[in-house]
Formats: C-alpha cells, structure tokens, sequence
C-alpha cells in the first residue's frame, strides 16, 4: 500500500533525485510545496525555475546570528505559511 509519505518521497526522488532527501531544511521546503486537490497531489511550484537555479538555492549562506530588529510579513489570505 502507498501512503502519503511515499508517494511524497516518489515525486521528489523523481524530480530532484534521492540526495535532496538528505538535507532536512531542502526537504521540509519541498514539501510544503506539494498539494492534494480531488484526491491527487501535485507540484504548485515551477519545477522548471527551481532545476535551472537548485545550486544557487543550495549555496544560500548560513546564517550564525540572529535578527533582532523589526520585521513585516506580508502573506495572502489563503498562505497557510503566516498565521
């Protein structure tokens, strides 16, 4: 039977390959970009932009300090990313 964590990790490894897989912080960010409508799960990114540019996402720098000053989020109605 094919839950919905293997089918997740079916259609990273078929995009993106089973190295993505190992990097936590890639694959959380991979996942909330999957989304079920009707029963069927589909990308709701452009697949094409991230494959041309996945190195340059990858060498985003680390970061070892925080950022204490002021910040504003601006999200849509529906983003379920900002609560």
């Amino acid at each position: 039977m094919l839950t919905l964590l293997n089918l997740i990790a079916e259609l990273i490894e078929a995009e993106f390959g089973t190295l993505i897989l190992q990097d936590v912080s890639v694959r959380n960010w991979v996942l909330t970009n999957i989304e079920e409508k009707d029963g069927e799960y589909r990308w709701c990114l452009n697949l094409d932009a991230v494959s041309t540019h996945l190195n340059d996402i990858l060498a985003f720098p680390q970061f070892e300090t925080s950022f204490h000053g002021n910040s504003l989020f601006i999200g849509g109605g529906s983003s379920p990313q900002i609560t």
